[in-house]
């Protein structure tokens, strides 16, 4: 078979820099009697058409005598090295290069893996799937070649998902999503031997032994992809939420919140764009709707769901969702509805919005839309001018001034001066 070459490819589909930065490389590298080559996502992405500009860069030697290179090329650049990995991240202009030696794990005895230097072959067999494989020659002889070790080529060409080994997936438990998520991007389908792998190693308990955070990092993945709710529907046919904790029992129902997540975070963006949330969250409190308290901590231990935020949000959800009579019952209780969402995190407020009824969706646009900005315009010194102290009194007054506020009975400082005499007069 006639080698492949995508220099052209390359050259339309890149910016200028990047494209410079792989020319150069592959300079350095052979100045220096070494083998460069762009490797992984970005190099399957050119051969499809789409755009990518994750770049990864290997070489088959030591990365670092070429990085030093391209440092002195480019001036100013801001270069971290992680030599324990063999890696190195190269920043210029707003993009991030990312460049390593070619390398594999071994397994001391006793010892947690670790990463040596090895081939082009080694280091692309250790790879999730045969897609991700490919590689491209940097060499200034060659460049622009596809070096195809695993058969990467053909698979990318037949839409084929395939793993190289059949210990892949309880090797690394969090290739079982990133496959799905895959073949649903690409509209590729997964092969047989690797659905039945993938099936076995969830029965089989692996999910559980992956990296929560890293198993955490492919679930954002997955919300950020277009084709999401197909993703996660995949997912729960496979039996993968369950292998993380048992409670996922509503699949419909929870497909559905999801759906109503996406739409009320397209509302929110649309009349809050200077106040951003975390839309991941949102799915996740969405996704996580069927399970039990305990369940939803557990998970989110595992998980490594940090951040004072979040984790605020998963303490109060079934308090709030538990509030939430009290707004069915008097849709109108303007201060009700504050008090109710003024202390959640606005993720959980948007999860309560996909997840409640019509009346709760719109207590929710209520309370985002006017009553959250609420703020009395009144402050302690206007009091103070009308002769009121420092104490409980003046507390007292600022909170009946805030309800009327929300009530929408107070609408400027006359509003509320007015307001406060009045209060004073009575007694």
């Amino acid at each position: 078979m006639p080698e492949k070459n995508i220099l052209k490819t390359l050259e339309a589909s890149l910016p200028p820099i990047l494209f410079n930065i792989l020319v150069d490389t592959g300079r350095i590298a052979s100045t220096l009697g070494l083998k460069a080559y762009g490797v992984g996502g970005f190099v399957r992405d050119t051969l499809l058409g789409r755009k990518n500009l994750d770049v990864d860069i290997v070489v088959e030697g030591e990365c670092y005598p070429v990085v030093d290179g391209l440092m002195e090329r480019y001036g100013l650049m801001e270069v971290i090295r992680h030599e324990r990995f063999l890696t190195a991240e190269l920043y210029l202009d707003s993009y991030r290069i990312d460049i390593a030696t070619t390398r594999k794990e071994e397994y001391p005895r006793a010892s947690l893996p670790q990463v040596v230097p090895a081939t082009l072959r080694e280091d692309l067999s250790r790879r999730d799937f045969t897609i991700n494989t490919l590689a491209v020659c940097l060499d200034p002889e060659r460049f622009g070649t596809v070096v195809d070790l695993c058969g990467g080529l053909k698979d990318l060409e037949a839409g084929i998902i395939r793993v190289l080994h059949k210990e892949s997936f309880t090797e690394d438990p969090v290739r079982i999503p990133r496959a799905v998520r895959f073949a649903l991007r690409f509209g590729f389908r997964i092969e047989e031997a690797t659905e039945a792998l993938m099936v076995e190693a969830i029965e089989g308990g692996a999910p559980r032994e992956a990296s929560g955070r890293r198993m955490l990092d492919e679930l954002v993945n997955i919300f950020e992809e277009e084709r999401r709710w197909q993703i996660v529907e995949r997912l729960f046919d496979a039996g993968l939420f369950n292998a993380l904790v048992d409670g996922f029992d509503n699949p419909e129902g929870t497909l559905s919140i999801l759906r109503k997540g996406e739409a009320i975070l397209g509302w929110y963006e649309g009349i809050r764009k200077e106040e951003e949330v975390e839309q991941w969250f949102v799915y996740f409190l969405c996704l996580t709707d069927s399970l039990e308290g305990d369940a939803l901590r557990k998970l989110s231990c595992w998980l490594d769901v940090g951040g004072k935020r979040r984790l605020l949000a998963i303490e109060k959800r079934d308090e709030a969702i538990g509030a939430l009579e009290a707004i069915e019952k008097d849709p109108e209780d303007r201060v009700g509805i504050y008090e109710v969402f003024s202390s959640c995190p606005l993720e959980l407020v948007l999860y309560i919005a996909a997840r409640g009824s019509p009346v709760v969706e719109g207590a929710v646009r209520l309370y985002i839309e006017e009553l959250m900005d609420v703020r009395p315009i009144l402050t302690g010194r206007e009091l103070k001018g009308l002769g009121l102290a420092e104490g409980p009194r003046m507390g007292e007054i600022l909170r009946l001034v805030f309800r009327e506020k929300l009530e929408g009975r107070l609408q400027t400082l006359e509003d509320e001066l007015r307001f406060v005499k009045d209060l004073i007069e009575k007694g």
